[in-house]
């Protein structure tokens, strides 16, 4: 599963816990999902894109590139990742995916973080 289909996934399971409930097999129903939206981002890449303009340097047209990936990206994703969540008929619901949301967001921080202030350092040798 690619980072797109992962999006959807962890997307889907906290806001529309009732249709992943429902899903024979989410995985592969993600992992072909992801490989769709990563297609459809190159392709609007491309069209916005276009062919390099000729009195521009190769480093305009990677520029170009990278911000035309980026436009493609954001109007992908809110066409096929970020749904619209479940309607809930509990207030309590309504709290437990905002906790959820919440801790996805501080757990998706934590694991870019250096890990580093986690070792102790060493003991500085003592006089008698």
């Amino acid at each position: 599963m690619n980072r797109y289909g992962r999006m959807a996934f962890d997307h889907t399971r906290q806001h529309r816990p009732k249709a992943f409930s429902s899903m024979a097999d989410p995985a592969s129903h993600f992992t072909q999902l992801g490989e769709e939206i990563e297609s459809r981002i190159n392709q609007l890449r491309d069209q916005m894109l276009g062919v390099p303009v000729p009195a521009g340097t190769l480093e305009d047209y990677r520029q170009r590139s990278y911000q035309a990936r980026h436009e493609a990206e954001e109007i992908v994703l809110a066409e096929m990742v970020w749904t619209e969540p479940e309607p809930t008929t509990h207030p309590e619901d309504d709290q437990t995916l905002s906790y959820r949301s919440r801790l996805a967001t501080a757990s998706r921080a934590l694991a870019f973080l250096d890990r580093a202030w986690t070792e102790t350092p060493p003991e500085a040798p003592t006089e008698p």
